[in-house]
């Protein structure tokens, strides 16, 4: 009997043993990896930090076509191109890109412990802006009495194609957006519908270069430009004095006691109020507001 025992008793051990160990072997076992990206500015930074340069440059180049990169991405892009171009040995590529860089952000520096032959091509793009008397800029200003808004650039290089303007009235619904491609003229309006009689308009501008990045952000939809705004002041009314029946002729015989005077006085100053007003128009006080990004 005991000699049968011993058997029994390892038979359980191992049992309990194969139960145990595939549990802790679960516990233990890694988590899965984490899925691959697809982003082509993370892989850019990761190939330029892995002294890969070639690599890099294609990616950020890619990057850019992609018309996807909000503002911060896009001048770090142009940062990764300029220097991997200028490892390369490509100095027209990382001239052009650094001049692009500094036109997004004239206060751009590059990395001071980069090689002198990496920096030269920064350094000849801070020469082409210091040699020129205009950069890249946006101004936008809200004319809600002529119901628009107008938005006015200076952009040199041409990196301009499209500006979205998003805006909403009294904070009801969702923005209304439209689109305006950049042409000739510098300036664009764009048509805000209620702004006249509006107590708050809230806007937004992009301006995106031609796959479609964002160059200029002037507000979004969680945090628009707002102004506040209120109908417009009627004019004050202009009283014509009646002419007293009972005045003796020599005490209307004065130019200024006639009533033709007046009503002839109250037509020219309603006239030039309304032209007062028009030419005012755009920079009157009240429901005008301007807001700029860059140099103009």
């Amino acid at each position: 009997m005991p000699m049968m025992a011993r058997p029994v008793t390892q038979a359980f051990a191992l049992a309990l043993l194969s139960l145990v160990i595939p549990a802790t072997a679960l516990a233990q076992d890694p988590e899965p990896p984490a899925r691959e990206t697809t982003d082509r500015l993370t892989l850019a930074e990761r190939a330029y930090q892995a002294v890969d340069y070639e690599t890099a440059l294609t990616l950020a180049e890619q990057s850019l076509d992609e018309g996807t990169a909000d503002r911060t991405h896009l001048t770090r892009t142009y940062e990764l191109i300029g220097i991997a171009a200028a490892a390369l040995h490509r100095d027209e590529v990382s001239r052009n890109a650094f001049i692009r860089l500094l036109a997004l952000n004239p206060d751009a520096q590059v990395n001071q412990r980069l090689a002198p032959a990496l920096r030269g091509p920064f350094v000849e793009a801070l020469g082409f802006w210091s040699s020129r008397g205009d950069g890249f800029g946006v101004e936008a200003t809200l004319l809600s009495r002529r119901e628009r808004l107008r938005v006015t650039m200076s952009d040199p290089l041409g990196l301009a194609a499209t500006i979205v303007v998003g805006s909403r009235i009294d904070d009801t619904g969702a923005f209304e957006v439209q689109r305006a491609e950049v042409e000739q003229s510098p300036t664009v309006y764009i048509p805000v519908d209620g702004a006249r009689d509006a107590r708050t308009v809230e806007y937004y501008v992009w301006v995106l270069d031609g796959p479609g990045n964002r160059l200029v952000e002037i507000g979004n939809e969680d945090e628009p430009e707002e102004v506040s705004a209120g109908p417009p002041a009627q004019p004050a009314a202009i009283l014509v004095p009646e002419a007293d029946p009972r005045a003796a002729p020599e005490d209307s015989d004065g130019l200024f006691a006639s009533p033709i005077f007046w009503v002839v006085a109250g037509v020219l100053l309603v006239g030039a109020g309304v032209t007062v007003g028009v030419l005012a128009s755009d920079s009157s006080a009240g429901a005008t507001a301007t807001t700029s990004f860059g140099v103009r």
